[in-house]
């Protein structure tokens, strides 16, 4: 929830746009979790936060929604 704090807060002062190089992100939620399932997590995350909801209540949420790593092993 912290990304989406710093953005809304950058945002008011920069614009965003696309670089035109790549750059390497982790994969491993998308290992145990599908596309669809990842992105609706967040999405719902997200909206939780844009109602104030408490950074617990969010985290606690999204570790119900995703299975993680950690877990697995």
């Amino acid at each position: 929830m912290k990304d989406f704090e710093l953005i809304k807060r950058l945002w008011k002062k920069h614009r965003f746009g696309i670089i035109p190089k790549s750059v390497k992100v982790s994969a491993r939620k998308y290992e145990l979790n599908s596309y669809w399932t990842v992105n609706m997590a967040n999405l719902k995350m997200y909206r939780m936060f844009m109602k104030g909801y408490h950074p617990q209540i969010l985290k606690e949420k999204y570790f119900q929604l995703i299975k993680h790593p950690k877990e697995s092993k």
